[in-house]
C-alpha cells in the first residue's frame, strides 16, 4: 500500500507511506495548474515509465490525509481482507459530492466498467478508458488490474480540480523494484 500527501501550494512538502507507514519526507514545489488528465499506470502521455505489476484502490482526495488516516485507510483493508478471505467489499470512506470541502476526486473501480473502460466510483464521473496491456487480474479486495510494464495504461480526465494539497493512495504489488508510474498527471497545454 503506498499513499503520498501533498502540501502546500506553490512550495510544500510530500510525504510518503508505505503501508500506513510515514517513511519520508521532501521539499517540492506543487503543481499551480489544474490536471486535465491522470495516467494510471504509467508517466504523461501513456508513453513514459509504464507500471509493471498489479494496481489496485487507486484513490485522489482534494485534503491531505493524515498518518492516522493514512494507517487506518491500510489498516481497514488488511483487516478485511483476512478476516473474510480476498473476495470481500472494500470499506468506502465518505464521500462529498457537490461541494467545495474535502472529498475523494476519483477511486479507481476495477470490478466495474465495460472491458475498455474504468468506472470511477467515487461519483464524480471521472471514469476511465484502458490502453494497451492491462487487463483483469487479482487486487487486495475483489479484482485488480494488472499492466504489462510495456504498454499498458489507463486515462482518466477529472471534472475536478486536483493541484496545490492532495492525497494519492493505491494498493501495489510490483514484478520488479524499478516498476514504472502508478499515478501520473498532466497539465493543460504542458507537451
Amino acid at each position: 500500500f503506498l499513499a503520498m500527501t501533498w502540501t502546500g501550494s506553490p512550495i510544500g512538502e510530500a510525504t510518503l507511506y508505505i503501508d500506513g507507514v510515514n517513511v519520508g519526507n521532501v521539499a517540492y514545489n506543487a503543481q499551480t495548474t489544474p490536471c486535465s488528465t491522470f495516467f494510471v499506470g504509467s508517466g504523461p502521455f501513456g508513453g513514459l515509465n509504464f507500471a509493471d505489476g498489479q494496481i489496485d484502490e487507486v484513490r485522489i482526495f482534494n485534503y491531505v490525509k493524515t498518518a492516522a488516516d493514512v494507517y487506518s485507510d491500510y489498516n481497514s483493508r488488511v483487516t478485511s481482507r483476512q478476516q473474510t478471505g480476498k473476495q470481500v467489499t472494500a470499506p468506502q470512506p465518505a464521500i462529498t459530492r457537490g461541494t467545495n470541502g474535502p472529498h475523494m476526486l476519483f477511486h479507481l473501480d476495477a470490478d466495474s466498467g465495460s472491458p475498455g473502460g474504468i468506472e470511477d466510483a467515487s461519483g464524480n464521473g471521472n471514469h476511465g478508458t484502458k490502453f494497451g496491456g492491462v487487463t483483469a487480474g487479482s487486487g487486495i479486495l475483489n479484482g485488480g488490474l494488472f499492466f504489462n510494464g510495456l504498454n499498458g495504461y489507463i486515462t482518466a480526465v477529472p471534472t475536478s480540480v486536483v493541484k496545490g494539497t492532495f492525497t494519492v493512495a493505491a494498493w501495489v504489488k510490483p514484478l520488479q523494484t524499478d516498476s514504472g508510474v502508478i499515478i501520473g498527471t498532466r497539465n493543460t497545454g504542458f507537451n
